[in-house]
């Protein structure tokens, strides 16, 4: 009887696991999100398994697509979601608060990309090929598009006055752009991805059309519609309409897997699933205390490889190359909001401020580059010419020439102190500040062709971006670093550089790729070293350091960290400033020790002290001109020292509170273009390409730390120990229980779930043979052992809470090591898995049946009187039904957090 009784108990334990997931479903929507560390994005070369992502009117979530372990990403509401799978990145708006936000697809690393109250985004769409945002404003009835590295973009289509954006998507394989319109003449649309060849594809027999998706496998579009109740399709070029399915009741967004339907609903605060062809409607998850909204399925096949032809030199478009479905290059040149076009086909954009002509030859005020004849441009006059016309370089016979008008706004000079970012005029006037409330900010520099502006932070230890207003601030860098004392950008090929003096090394970071790697241990003779400041020649591809430790020293080095040689190591004290003039290959450093400022060439040649003064203790410094702006530290000052003539020295800005720190002149003067020999699908490097002087290809393949080159196959792989090879099956295969196929490959995987690789393409799911019955002839055993799982229930024996989750059994052992936890662990080898409805009937079926057994035995026992033996079981059972209510109690409860 004791035997029977416990197994009525673990009976009733399984049945209320499957009772309560609604519950479960609905409490960790409202749960607070599990801190992350380390997010690699997802590589397709390694095993990645598919989830939804789902947006509710409180929190981001990510979500099985059997609809459990739902876990909360982000606790914020959110409403239209897309995602780009290779960059690891997701984006979502807000509606009504005109925000768009991007993170990684783990939540993590959060930026606005968009901030407007005045606009309502109400849907979005990322290209995932030329890493475009497109998104639709319903109160201004436009479709916009936005550069994700430039931050720039402009409207693409005005959608009407009638109308009312409602969804897109894209199809960056095809160049084409569909949109919804929920207006008082609902349609559908589609339009080339730059806003040309707009057509109507649907017109009649709409009510509400929500939202839509794409299988780009059998280029069928589908869409749902919140009046008529339905889901219909068709051709992505209208042809072939029909309804998948009317088991709808208030359809919001909808998204597709390689055999599957997900839909949102707003009438059940729930979410759907179907087969593709519409039949099987079930619940996914049902009973949310929140709507619904946005909802993605994750995974590579969503989002299929294609050409970039923006992908070299941006397609020779000076802004925005935009891909497109009409123009015979499959892509055409735009220019941002703002900003007008200097020839018929929009390559050349500029803003109006800077659109003043000019003719005849003309100068840069203040440098020795000219042009013959061209137009003069922007700051100070800047020269655009038919000609390569180089900041310093000479191109036209009088350089005394000088332009009539220097229109635009002037370089500016941006610094820094412990709490600030502020810019102001060449010689001191028009200060503002750029950014406050900042804690101990170090070095600065930017990116002027991307709009970028880069600073470090002391406390806590912090690389930061933003535009060069102030506006969009995010982190890219707040781990493993300890004092980022000197900063520098690579203009070229788009990477940050920085030194940490207390870790002695020099770093580098892709910003978009989030690659990051150690180059290389500072210090001399063995001892380490301390490394300050940094400046960056990305057209000659060298990197430049200085270093006061025991042994000062400054040293140059390629930038990928090879072919490291010193530049000068005697007679230094503090070297704390650096600066390069790139068109003489000067250099110059502030010695704080020594009070002085010296320059030689960039070999250590001809070594020279330009200026030295008491008053004088450099921290940063830059050249611009014949001009070096300096951050002097005895009387807290911005102070100018001339290189050319006699030197003296000037301040422009006395700052009465705080030392200035970082300093730099922003002007595109000061960045010349240069070759980037990485901008072809990254120079074929998986991770970080970066430029090197000495290599013959002017770069070289890099990987980030944790990981090592395979000079075979120039792929970055793990240093941890691989996995144990997949099993591999001979011969034609096709996945069970649906039809996709291959004519000859291997069939990976295990028997039930065989997957296929082609030569040709081969979408999941889809036919890729002439006999989809075709099967795997199985290498492995018949007998193959099912899989199981452990769950372990983790106790924190410091608060006293319980956290369940799945892990695996070294993950566990190491959390139950650091004394914090303890844990209980069942195993459970599931079979082939009915439904849940059939489950739950069985369980029913069996625990009453043996209830009934129990209750039988139980009176047996009563007539016979045996008064002992019932006060012993009456004890036992009440012992095990109050445990076993504990064990519920707690996997819910630990569900909940988790």
């Amino acid at each position: 009887m004791l035997l029977l009784c416990l197994l009525f108990l673990s009976l009733r334990v399984s049945a209320s696991d499957a009772d309560v997931l609604p519950t479960q479903s609905q409490a960790a929507l409202q749960a607070t999100p599990s801190p992350t560390t380390n997010y690699t994005p997802p590589n397709s070369n390694t095993s990645f398994e598919p989830y939804l992502l789902l947006t509710t009117e409180l929190s981001i979530n990510q979500i099985r697509p059997n609809g459990r372990n739902i876990r909360v990403l982000i606790p914020e509401l959110g409403n239209a979601v897309d995602f780009d799978i290779r960059r690891g990145t997701m984006c979502w708006s807000v509606v009504s608060r005109g925000k768009i936000t991007c993170s990684k697809l783990d939540g993590s690393e959060q930026f606005e990309v968009l901030s407007t109250a005045s606009w309502t985004i109400d849907a979005i769409a990322v290209d995932w090929i030329t890493q475009k945002l497109y998104w639709a404003d319903a109160e201004a009835k436009q479709i916009l598009v936005l550069d994700l590295i430039t931050r720039l973009g402009k409207v693409i289509a005005n959608t009407g006055n009638q109308t009312l954006p409602r969804s897109l998507v894209v199809d960056p394989t095809r160049r084409w752009l569909y949109w919804s319109d929920s207006g008082n003449q609902p349609k559908i649309e589609r339009l080339s991805m730059d806003g040309t060849n707009r057509e109507t594809l649907h017109s009649s027999g709409l009510g509400a059309p929500n939202a839509l998706t794409i299988d780009y496998g059998t280029q069928t579009l589908y869409w749902t519609d919140s009046v008529t109740r339905d889901i219909k399709c068709s051709s992505t070029d209208g042809s072939g309409r029909r309804i998948v399915t009317s088991a709808v009741f208030w359809p919001y967004s909808i998204t597709l897997s390689a055999d599957s339907l997900y839909w949102t609903d707003w009438e059940y605060n729930a979410v759907f699933q179907a087969t593709m062809s519409g039949r099987n409607t079930s619940f996914l998850i049902s009973g949310l205390s929140s709507r619904p909204k946005g909802i993605r399925y994750i995974s590579y096949d969503s989002q299929p490889s294609a050409s970039n032809p923006c992908a070299v030199n941006n397609g020779g478009c000076s802004h925005l190359c935009l891909l497109s479905s009409a123009s015979p290059s499959n892509y055409t040149c735009g220019c941002p909001e703002g900003y007008v076009s200097t020839n018929a086909n929009q390559s050349s954009c500029i803003a109006p401020s800077n659109a003043s002509n000019f003719s005849g030859s003309c100068v840069s005020a203040g440098y020795q580059s000219c042009c013959t004849s061209g137009l003069c441009l922007g700051y100070l006059g800047d020269c655009s010419c038919s000609i390569n016309c180089y900041v310093h370089g000479t191109c036209c016979a009088d350089i005394n020439q000088t332009c009539s008008s220097t229109a635009g706004p002037p370089p500016s000079v941006f610094f820094s102190d412990n709490n600030s970012l502020y810019s102001m005029g060449l010689d001191g006037s028009n200060l503002s500040v750029v950014l406050t409330g900042l804690s101990y900010v170090s070095a600065l520099d930017f990116d002027y062709r991307q709009g970028h502006l880069y600073w470090t932070e002391l406390n806590p230890p912090t690389i930061w971006k933003s535009a060069i207003n102030g506006s969009f601030k995010e982190i890219l860098v707040n781990t493993n670093i300890s004092t980022p004392a000197g900063l520098a950008v690579d203009w070229v090929s788009n990477k940050v550089y920085w030194t940490d003096e207390d870790l002695s090394t020099i770093e580098v970071l892709d910003p978009m790729r989030k690659s990051r790697r150690v180059l290389f241990k500072t210090g001399l003779s063995g001892s380490p070293g301390f490394p300050r400041a940094i400046v960056l020649d990305p057209i000659t591809r060298w990197l430049y350091w200085t270093d006061w430790s025991s042994t000062p020293m400054i040293g140059r080095a390629s930038m990928d960290g090879t072919s490291r040689t010193v530049v000068q190591d005697y007679n230094l004290g503090y070297p704390n400033a650096l600066a390069l003039d790139y068109a003489t290959q000067r250099l110059y450093w502030g010695d704080g020790g020594l009070t002085w400022v010296e320059s030689s060439w960039v070999d250590g040649s001809d070594r020279q002290v330009l200026y030295q003064s008491v008053d004088l203790y450099p921290y940063s410094m830059v050249l611009f001109g014949r001009t070096l702006y300096i951050s002097n530290w005895i009387g807290m000052r911005v102070v100018t020292v001339g290189t050319s003539g006699v030197s003296s020295m000037e301040a422009i800005y006395n700052n009465p509170e705080y030392n200035p720190k970082g300093i730099r002149v922003v002007s595109r003067n000061v960045q010349i273009e240069g070759t980037n020999p990485c901008a072809l699908n990254n120079g074929g490097c998986t991770h970080l390409c970066l430029l090197s002087s000495v290599q013959e290809a002017g770069f070289t393949c890099n990987c980030p730390g944790g990981t090592m080159l395979n000079s075979t196959q120039g792929v970055c792989e793990s240093v941890l120990p691989s996995p144990p090879p997949t099993p591999t099956l001979q011969g034609s295969c096709k996945r069970a229980g649906y039809t996709a196929c291959c004519p000859t490959s291997s069939c990976i995987g295990s028997p039930q779930e065989a997957d296929c690789y082609c030569d040709h393409l081969c979408y999941k799911f889809r036919d890729c043979c002439p006999d989809i019955s075709e099967t795997c002839p199985s290498l492995l055993s018949s007998a193959t052992p099912t899989p199981s799982s452990t769950l372990t229930v983790l106790v924190n024996t410091t608060v006293g809470t319980l956290s369940e989750t799945i892990l695996s059994t070294p993950t566990a052992s190491h959390l139950m090591s650091t004394g914090k936890y303890t844990s209980a662990i069942v195993t459970h080898t599931p079979s082939s898995r009915p439904t849940e409805t059939q489950r739950d009937y069985t369980t029913n079926v069996l625990a009453t049946t043996i209830v009934a057994i129990v209750i039988i035995l139980f009176l047996l026992v009563l007539i016979l009187g045996v008064s002992i033996a019932l006060r012993i079981h009456g004890r036992t059972i009440k012992q095990l039904t109050y445990s076993t209510g504990v064990t519920e109690k707690s996997l819910v409860q630990a569900q909940q957090l988790g």
